[in-house]
């Protein structure tokens, strides 16, 4: 089976318009979220032996990383949201919105690595 015969979920992501622009002052503008990609083709997937503890106070903390193969053609990038990940019928897959944090290309598709942020 090809990794494209894998990609059984759709996803929709958003960027940031003014990721670039900053006011008079030299600060960056409130982010400006505009869609980027409607129901691409991916992966979906979070992977059991992805996970950190980290210390906060008093409290050991796992937090878990969540990831998805994307076709090559995918206009991903690192900052971006995505915001719904769906099966091929509609229903949600993960409904929360994730932070990409990592992309790396491959020989026929990109691993995107997510966060949840809300």
């Amino acid at each position: 089976m090809s990794i494209y015969g894998r990609m059984v979920h759709r996803f929709t992501s958003q960027r940031d318009a003014n990721l670039a622009t900053y006011d008079a002052r030299n600060n960056a503008q409130t982010p400006s979220w505009q869609a980027a990609e409607t129901a691409e083709a991916c992966y979906y997937y979070q992977p059991s032996v992805r996970q950190r503890g980290e210390q906060r106070g008093d409290v050991n903390v796992n937090l878990y990383t969540h990831q998805m193969l994307v076709m090559l053609t995918a206009d991903v990038a690192e900052g971006d949201q995505v915001t719904a990940v769906m099966d091929r019928r509609g229903s949600s897959v993960e409904s929360r919105t994730l932070r990409i944090v990592q992309v790396v290309r491959k020989p026929n598709h990109q691993l995107v690595t997510m966060e949840v942020i809300a």
